[in-house]
């Protein structure tokens, strides 16, 4: 029970403080669940598909090609599941990556990806996407 709850919560911690170390280990701990969602015993909290997270995972490895693919994946589940602020969410962490990785057509894909991130986030009051959106420089 809530296992869960505590890898996506460390997931976030690693991103969010570029721990190589803990990210690499996490990931191999997660791949295993990719294309599954991030839910606790019950079902009481959706947190989203674990590709997303494994996409987040990947992109602080600077493992660009996993890192598009799991982000993609996330993206279809989201989508398919009619959950938009997950959506959102995915899609911003998506332009983000894309934006490190500055391959051609990265930078245009990324302001579309943003683009989408942002009007979800304001039609849906999802004021930590938009901030995090807006406040993520063009050209990272």
């Amino acid at each position: 029970m809530g296992w869960s709850i505590f890898a996506v919560l460390l997931t976030t911690a690693a991103v969010r403080l570029s721990a190589v170390e803990v990210a690499a280990r996490l990931y191999d701990l997660l791949v295993p669940q990719a294309g599954l969602n991030a839910q606790d015993c019950g079902a009481v909290g959706f947190h989203g598909a674990y590709s997303h997270h494994l996409g987040t995972l990947a992109a602080t490895l600077a493992r660009w090609d996993e890192a598009d693919e799991h982000l993609a994946d996330a993206a279809a589940i989201h989508e398919r599941m009619g959950a938009r602020a997950f959506l959102a969410r995915t899609r911003l962490e998506w332009a983000r990556m894309l934006l490190a990785r500055r391959r051609p057509g990265d930078a245009e894909r990324a302001r579309d990806l943003l683009g989408q991130a942002l009007g979800t986030a304001r039609e849906l009051g999802l004021a930590n996407v938009e901030r995090r959106a807006v406040e993520l420089p063009p050209s990272q």
